[in-house]
């Protein structure tokens, strides 16, 4: 399975093609249909989202997120680091089950 990526700065592209990850750059208004089409591809088994495009449509995406056995997509951070700094510890908590 294939890895790809969908983001906004051509930054976070360029760092990804170093790791072999191939991707497209989007804007927000585009940025759901993109990921959706990508989904449908047969060998693509993981989107990786950039964390603005990720927020904008985020709940539509966890809605596929809770439906896809077989295909995955994550929230990556844009060069300048994650804006929403207790998304990993939350998913973490989430994951797992612990509410405080």
């Amino acid at each position: 399975m294939k890895v790809f990526a969908v983001c906004k700065r051509d930054e976070t592209l360029k760092a990804l093609r170093f790791a072999g990850i191939e991707g497209e750059r989007c804007d927000v208004d585009h940025a759901y249909d993109r990921i959706i089409a990508r989904l449908s591809e047969e060998e693509i088994g993981l989107v990786l989202v950039s964390e603005d495009l990720y927020m904008a449509h985020e709940k539509k995406l966890l809605e596929v997120r809770l439906k896809s056995e077989e295909k995955l997509i994550t929230m990556i951070p844009e060069p300048s680091g994650l804006k929403e700094k207790n998304y990993l510890i939350e998913t973490i908590k989430n994951s797992i089950g612990i509410k405080l």
